[in-house]
């Protein structure tokens, strides 16, 4: 809907006040000006001022009502909206010249507006000009500033003194070093000198922090955007401050529109320029923004100019300090380093060079090594000239030779280094000298010592070693070649893990790790060698220490012990044999007591906690555990549940209590795998269960052991043993903990089948007992309508009554007929509920007339107990929850007109298929062809109703019969209320009223109808709500349950079957919708909540059909069926005399017979309009007389239309009467009404179709 403005009411209100005031002055001025000559006098300046002010839709209205009041009040005949066919001319020529006049005056204000509009772009294309000629002006001494200095500290001074007061009242620049902290400031610059200090005291107390984003300058450094502030707010300090203090000089400052653009380099933010408004009017803008920017960027440019020129100069500084730093570690180097050129002449040589080679350093300038050393110049020259040729370094290369003073030899250590330009120009090459003299003499000295000691230990029987801190091996005797068949010399040097094996290192690591320590070791083990087999071994390590104390390595001494340990082990072996078996006897004569106790006592138990108690109790006894569980396999086959428990607190328990099947715990392990599940220690529990370790620890167990509970081949639960000791779990306790658990599961087993033979002998004498109840109920409510009828009838027969008397009777006898019918239906309908065979006819519905047809049905009871029924409606989409009703204070909508949808004769149909096919799968496909069939025909014609898809006639039902059942249990002078309110999809899902109606199954355990996909934006409620009986809270749940009544004995205040509710759920839920009910208690009335999906687009282009009885149905139908021609066929006679009587009396020439085949030879002598047949008849039922006459009526264009009027009321029976070729299935007992309005409506279908 378009919103309509405050300007546009003003302009159809001084439309309206003008026509009003001219009216007024011409009815003034009539009785002297005589108006009525001409009526159009004043009128033609209202419209004139209504399009003057308000356009043309202004003065179309007042051009509309000008016409209107004139023919009122001023043509013949006066005050009546009769037009004279001799003024129509004249009104017309007036209304032309209004619209004209409305036009001219709306072509006035657009051309008006246009040419304002017009200027308006022109002064700001003008400003625009301007601006951005002083924007270029100012860019340019920008760049002219920024050019004149290559000191930034300067350049960012001259602007920001350039920018005050042209751009900014107040501008600063904020730098980040390379250490990544903001530079409090590098520059700033105010209009006043107040400001640019109060800006350094704050940067000063308060340094910028780059990590809150609710400052706009972080905000620049973290993202690289500019930041444009139009309007600063005092959040804006607020979200800025640190403290109090902090938010105090951000008000002074009085910033009023600020811009932060980037200094950006190398596409890295640098620094941060702001520029803002304190005192100025002005507010920065887009075109702010785009100058500032440009700025930026020119700043960012000069700046990086002015970086690199700085660093140039730091450049330039740090080389020549390098190179005086080179010279002195040259100078102080340990090492002999030298360059000779290309020439291999001397270039530079340290004073270590010289010094190694026995020649003063002023002696090797310009001189080549043949001049300085000539009995190393054989050796070095070639070395030299390689190093040029192929300028690859040679390093490491150990040369010897004499030196000076004569007779010195020395060794050195010798490396060669060409040395080139970045364009591969050679220099020359380096050479660095190590003097090794001494070093090669040390190493002679332990050659020999290595030698002496050799010799020693290669005599001694055992494994000796010396191991440095690496753990590798730094010497080995001759006994490791025996032992592993490897040479010392590969042994050597190679890591323990190597020589000996993983295994045996992962052995003796804990022993190599305490002597490396510090501490002496001797332990016998057990070592599994890689190459020298399984030995038992004696060993001794010994660490040694170096002068600073620290381990720098240790001796080993290994001898093999394994034959006496052989001897040692036997003998214990032995010995624990013979303890076992004296064990094992002792213990197997314990299970056996233990055993035949727990069968004893399990034959006594027949409840399932008594079994439970007593297997845990007797499990823990046996086993010496301390703590137990029983768990047992949920129904569902997906759940576990630990159902009793023993020395556990149930805060232990409590999270395990029920867990999922596929949890990874002993309890459902087991009954997954159905094997033993057991944990020796904590160790073992940790390894099989690490995320509960913790929790085990804590409890105090060592040790588990989880046995399944299986019976003929399936696992149903497991029963846990926990204990305070490691257990190893032999064998032998495996096999006596089985026995157990199938002591156990056969036990349970006896138990719950126990339970269940007890619950199902429950069950079936509960269901007798209802049974017997409805019975009883059922014979009582069927024969107490059959009194009155049955004692009317003989008083009417056997006396004379007047005519009120007579009427009460005969309205007695209908009323009780009426029951006993209603009675039948009602036992039909849940007998079709059960079978699953009740069938709907969905068409839109509009429940408005639905609800007042309903109402209408109930009214004379309402009346007769006077109780006050009321229907609220409200088509608001509503937010209460469900049950809460609808507002008292909204009135209903009236005047409400609906343009009913074509509906197709035999409607759309929800049917269970034979066969097994797929009911929900053809409700689906057939609701989707309605919508696809009615949702474009619908229109609305005034204010849409709500309207859903479904059986009009049932959905009638069910209100009826929440109706019926408010005003049975609402006592005289009470009240009843129905109400209807649209609620969102959405919300309504999320309210739960306090009993809803439980999802239902088909009989093939398929999911109901009410599963498909309706196309539904929103749903509706209809809450019917009485001030009656109330219902006790331990009834609720079973209000919508078959058979059942809150009294049912013999004393009950209330009749009736207790099928009502039921049929209402059933009839909702294939609806889509949900049923519920809710009670303060008893005596405290009632509220029934009904919620229908409502049907795509009913609010805004949905009509639908309705229930609403028709008025004056008689005098219509005595009308439709004048002169109708009938052909009756029914073999009871009372029946055919009923059926002449309705049919005279509505004015239809009615010819009844009472077999088929007297139908036949009537039908051959004159042709009927219509027949009305019964189906159940003697010879020829009614399928075949239909038949018959098909065939005699196979020349005629049309076919005779029929109606099967039977008492087979099934929807088997239907469905076969319309195959058959009847078009309409009426079941008896059928209203006068009913039948006479179906053949009217068949009649008038059947012509139209002709035409």
């Amino acid at each position: 809907m378009p919103k309509v403005t405050r300007s546009q009411i003003t302009s159809y209100g001084v439309a309206i006040l003008a026509v009003v005031l001219a009216l007024a002055i011409m009815l003034v001025l009539d009785p002297w000006l005589g108006m009525k000559t001409t009526p159009f006098l004043l009128l033609y300046g209202a419209i004139a001022i209504a399009a003057w002010y308000g356009g043309l839709k202004p003065g179309v209205v007042a051009t509309f009502l000008s016409v209107l009041f004139s023919n009122y009040f001023f043509h013949h005949p006066t005050n009546t909206f009769t037009v004279n066919p001799g003024d129509l001319l004249r009104m017309g020529i007036f209304a032309l010249q209004g619209v004209m006049i409305s036009y001219l005056c709306e072509a006035l204000h657009i051309a008006k507006q246009k040419a304002e509009i017009d200027r308006q772009r022109q002064q700001k294309a003008k400003a625009q000009a301007e601006a951005m000629q002083q924007r270029l002006a100012f860019l340019d001494r920008t760049s002219t500033v920024l050019a004149s200095s290559l000191d930034y500290e300067t350049t960012l001074q001259s602007i920001v003194e350039l920018t005050i007061p042209e751009f900014a009242d107040l501008c600063t620049v904020d730098i980040l070093p390379t250490d990544s902290t903001v530079n409090p400031l590098a520059a700033v610059q105010a209009r006043d000198p107040v400001q640019a200090d109060l800006v350094r005291q704050l940067t000063t107390a308060y340094p910028l922090d780059l990590n809150n984003p609710a400052h706009p300058i972080t905000r620049v450094f973290q993202t690289g955007r500019a930041e444009l502030i139009t309007e600063t707010v005092d959040a804006d300090y607020v979200a800025m401050a640190r403290d109090n203090e902090h938010l105090q000089l951000f008000r002074q400052l009085g910033i009023k529109s600020a811009i932060c653009v980037p200094l950006v380099a190398h596409q890295e933010v640098f620094g941060v320029l702001s520029l803002m408004l304190t005192t100025s009017q002005k507010r920065y803008g887009e075109d702010d923004l785009s100058l500032a920017e440009e700025l930026g960027r020119r700043v960012g440019l000069a700046m990086e100019n002015s970086r690199l020129h700085r660093q140039l100069k730091q450049a330039m500084q740090r080389q020549e300090e390098s190179l005086a730093l080179i010279e002195t570690w040259l100078a102080s180097s340990p090492v002999g380093l030298a360059f000779l050129n290309t020439n291999l002449r001397y270039v530079h040589v340290n004073q270590a060079l010289a010094s190694f080679n026995g020649v003063p350093l002023s002696d090797h300038f310009n001189r080549s090594v043949w001049e300085v050393l000539p009995e190393w110049g054989d050796t070095v020259e070639p070395l030299l000239r390689q190093v040029m040729q192929t300028r690859q370094p040679l390093l490491d290369r150990e040369l010897s030779g004499a030196t000076n003073p004569p007779g010195v030899y020395r060794h050195s250590l010798v490396s060669f280094y060409p040395v080139c330009l970045a364009n591969g120009q050679m220099l020359g090459v380096g050479i660095t000298v190590v003097d090794i003299t001494q070093l090669k003499q040390t190493q002679a000295s332990l050659s020999q010592r290595e030698a002496e000691l050799s010799l020693i230990t290669n005599t001694v029987p055992a494994l000796i070693a010396y191991v440095d801190p690496n753990q590798h091996y730094r010497f080995v005797n001759r006994i490791y070649e025996e032992w592993f068949g490897h040479p010392a010399t590969e042994v050597c040097g190679r890591h323990v893990r190597q020589v000996l094996g993983a295994s045996a290192y992962e052995t003796i690591r804990p022993y190599i790790e305490q002597v490396l320590a510090g501490q002496a070791v001797r332990y016998e083990s057990e070592v599994p060698y890689r190459d020298g087999g399984i030995r038992y071994v004696d060993a001794i390590y010994i660490p040694q220490f170096d002068s600073q104390g620290q381990v720098e390595g240790f001796v080993s001494l290994v001898s093999d012990i394994s034959d006496r340990r052989r001897a040692e082990l036997e003998r214990d072996r032995l010995l624990q044999q013979e303890q076992a078996a004296r064990q094992l006897a002792e213990l197997n004569i314990q299970r056996v007591y233990q055993l035949q106790n727990l069968t004893a006592a399990l034959a006594q138990a027949l409840t399932t906690e008594q079994v439970r108690e007593i297997l845990l109790h007797q499990g823990l006894v046996a086993f010496n555990a301390k703590r137990g569980w029983i768990a047992l396999l949920h129904e569902n086959g997906k759940t576990v549940e630990i159902v009793f428990s023993i020395g556990y607190q149930e805060e232990e328990v409590a999270p395990y209590r029920r867990v999922p099947l596929s949890a990874s715990l002993p309890l459902t392990d087991t009954i997954r795998t159905g094997e033993m599940v057991i944990a020796r220690s904590p160790a073992e529990y940790q390894q099989l269960y690490p995320a509960l370790a913790d929790t085990y620890i804590a409890s105090g167990s060592q040790a588990i052991a989880c046995l399944p509970l299986t019976i003929e081949g399936r696992t149903i639960g497991s029963l846990g043993l926990s204990f305070d000791q490691p257990r190893d779990f032999d064998l032998a306790e495996r096999a006596f903990m089985m026995t157990l658990a199938r002591q156990c599961v056969q036990a349970l087993e006896r138990s719950r089948l126990y339970a269940a033979e007890k619950v199902a002998r429950e069950a079936a004498e509960a269901a007798n007992r209802i049974k017997d109840e409805f019975l009883a109920i059922l014979s009582h409510e069927l024969r107490s309508p059959l009194n009155p009828i049955l004692g009317w009838a003989k008083l009417l027969r056997s006396r004379q009554y007047d005519e009120a008397a007579r009427n009460r009777a005969l309205e007695t006898i209908e009323r009780n007929a009426k029951l006993q019918a209603q009675l039948v239906d009602d036992l039909l309908d849940v007998s079709r509920i059960l079978r699953g065979k009740l069938v709907l006819k969905f068409v839109p519905v509009n429940l408005v007339t639905t609800i007042q047809a309903a109402m209408e049905t109930v009214q004379l009871s309402a009346e007769a107990k006077q109780i006050h029924l009321e229907f609220v409606e409200s088509w608001e989409l509503g937010v209460g929850s469900v049950g809460a009703g609808l507002a008292k204070d909204s009135p209903p909508r009236q005047n409400i007109f609906i343009q009913n949808p074509p509906v197709p004769e035999s409607g759309v149909e929800s049917r269970e298929e034979d066969k097994g096919t797929s009911r929900q799968g053809n409700t689906r496909r057939e609701l989707k062809e309605l919508r696809e069939k009615f949702n474009p025909k619908f229109q609305i014609q005034n204010f849409p109703n709500p309207v859903v898809l479904g059986d009009a006639g049932r959905l009638q039902q069910v209100v009826w019969n929440l109706l019926s059942n408010a005003l049975k249990f609402t006592p005289s002078g009470g009240r009843v209320e129905i109400s209807l309110q649209l609620v969102e999809e959405k919300q309504q899902r999320s309210q739960k009223p306090e009993v809803l109606s439980a999802p239902r199954t088909t009989p093939d355990n398929q999911l109901p109808i009410t599963n498909y996909p309706l196309p539904v934006t929103n749903c509706v409620q209809i809450q019917v709500s009485d001030t009656g009986k109330g219902i006790s809270p331990d009834f609720l749940p079973h209000v919508f349950d078959y058979f059942r009544q809150a009294d049912s004995s013999t004393t009950r205040t209330f009749g009736g079957l207790g099928l009502g509710l039921a049929i209402v759920r059933h009839l909702v839920e294939l609806h889509g919708g949900t049923v519920g009910v809710d009670s303060l208690g008893e005596g405290k009335g009632a509220t029934f909540i009904v919620t229908l999906p409502l049907l795509a687009g009913s609010r805004e282009s949905v009509g639908a059909i309705g229930c609403a009885p028709v008025k004056g149905s008689q005098e219509l139908h005595h009308l439709l069926l004048q002169g109708v021609r009938v052909l009756a066929v029914d073999d009871d006679a009372d029946m055919r005399e009923y059926i002449a009587s309705v049919l005279q009396q509505h004015g239809a020439e009615a010819t009844v017979v009472s077999s088929a085949e007297a139908a036949l030879v009537a039908l051959s002598q004159n042709t009927p309009d219509l027949i009305l047949s019964d189906i159940g008849m003697p010879k020829m039922d009614g399928y075949m007389l239909l038949q018959q006459v098909r065939n005699m009526m196979q020349s005629q264009a049309s076919p005779i239309p029929a109606i099967a009027l039977t008492a087979y009321a099934g929807e088997y029976d239907q469905q076969k009467a319309l195959a058959a070729g009847f078009q309409l299935h009426l079941p008896k007992p059928v209203d006068p009404d009913e039948l006479v309005k179906a053949i009217a409506d068949l009649i008038s279908k059947t012509r139209n179709r002709e035409v």
